[in-house]
């Protein structure tokens, strides 16, 4: 299958996207990075946690995509969850939970960009998620 097809594929639910995620790994195309993460964060949103898409990201990752994914978090506003009925605060976790979950498959690489960050970053979403990356990675925040 063609690039093109499997980036396609990749905005579809389901097996679909996943098969063209893990496709787009088995290529070590790292160009797909950026479109394999919205992927993963529009699961989330449909309440989903994609592990098989959170394991291609991972397969491609470097330490620059370490970034990718602590922008995603800041861009998680608490403000959006002033009027929550349950469903905005569940899609966060939902992010959230992705978000760790890709870092601390990552490894020890990740330490000291998640430090840096942790220590820049004044949201409290990234915040909790960069503290629990920490701690699973044995390097619990000071």
């Amino acid at each position: 299958m063609d690039r093109a097809q499997l980036l396609t594929d990749l905005q579809s639910f389901g097996s679909e996207s996943d098969a063209a995620a893990v496709a787009l790994a088995d290529r070590g195309d790292h160009a797909a990075i950026p479109a394999i993460l919205g992927s993963i964060f529009r699961d989330c949103s449909l309440e989903i946690i994609p592990d098989q898409k959170i394991a291609a990201f991972v397969r491609l990752a470097d330490v620059e995509t370490v970034l990718l994914v602590i922008t995603q978090l800041d861009s998680l506003d608490e403000a959006e969850l002033e009027h929550d009925a349950g469903d905005m605060i569940d899609e966060f976790w939902r992010i959230q939970t992705a978000c760790k979950r890709m870092l601390v498959r990552m490894g020890q690489r990740v330490v000291e960009p998640v430090r840096e960050a942790l220590a820049k970053t004044g949201n409290r979403f990234t915040r909790e998620c960069l503290e629990a990356v920490l701690t699973e990675l044995g390097h619990a925040p000071r």
